[in-house]
């Protein structure tokens, strides 16, 4: 059961990698990886966030892979398909796999879910939403670490959350690649970002499009931007007096910087 399970997920993320514009090699999977730790336990030496479904109550079991090849990098133009820019570019990160014991009970879907990482680290959100529909009907359940911050954030990335275990993840090719300047960093390392922006933005007009409030919360002016239209504007203060939208959105964000400081 355990070889016919390995050969399932590899084959679903070899016709996912198949699908792009330009075939890359299958992925090596190892694992399952060993949970010495139960979750809690300071050594973290189990998977992060693993879930605290009790899933052997519904028949299901939850195992932890790495895999690794090489990838291609790609330019994404908005509203347009992406191409190719290059390719070799070698990655290591990892799956978590949920799915029923049996293949009698499993009903032949597979759910692959992106890790949200928005908040600096992963985050099983389809799970935690769906979860019950998954265990009652068969499905088996993926999630992948496939962005940089859920593994590389400085403060709540897998590799610092348990260096032991995670120490040999890769999403950047050694931090040669690093997209997403701003999106995909802790506000630590954004702040630091744009202390040294500073000295260059003085004397100038400088505009900033951002997901974040903590990147234009300095800003002489804030236009908010919702459904195409500026729907806000003003200075940080006088958006959070407005109690609306802005202010809405500030406070969603300080309650993921908070949820990514207790993040077990």
């Amino acid at each position: 059961m355990e070889t016919r399970d390995k050969l399932r997920v590899t084959l679903l993320l070899g016709l996912c990698c198949a699908t792009g514009l330009a075939a890359v090699p299958n992925p090596t999977v190892t694992g399952p990886i060993p949970a010495r730790a139960t979750p809690g336990d300071p050594s973290h030496d189990y998977p992060f966030f693993s879930t605290n479904v009790n899933l052997s109550t519904y028949g299901f079991v939850e195992a932890e892979f790495f895999l690794e090849g090489t990838a291609n990098r790609y330019n994404t133009p908005a509203l347009a398909t992406g191409t190719v820019i290059d390719g070799g570019h070698p990655y290591r990160t990892r799956m978590v796999v949920r799915r029923p014991t049996s293949e009698f009970t499993f009903n032949g879907t597979v759910i692959l879910e992106w890790m949200n990482s928005a908040a600096n680290y992963d985050l099983d959100g389809a799970w935690l939403a769906s979860h019950d529909h998954f265990l009652r009907r068969g499905y088996a359940w993926v999630g992948i670490s496939a962005q940089q911050a859920g593994i590389h954030a400085p403060a709540t990335g897998l590799k610092v959350w348990s260096p032991a275990r995670y120490a040999s993840l890769d999403v950047t090719q050694g931090g040669a690649i690093l997209d997403d300047a701003l999106s995909s960093v802790d506000t630590h390392t954004e702040d630091q970002i744009l202390n040294q922006l500073r000295e260059i933005m003085r004397g100038r007009t400088t505009v900033f499009i951002s997901h974040r409030v903590s990147t234009v919360r300095s800003a002489d002016r804030i236009a908010v931007l919702h459904g195409g239209r500026i729907v806000e504007y003003g200075t940080h203060d006088e958006l959070l007096a407005g109690d609306g939208y802005y202010t809405d959105l500030y406070n969603k964000q300080l309650l993921e910087e908070e949820l990514a400081g207790e993040a077990v």
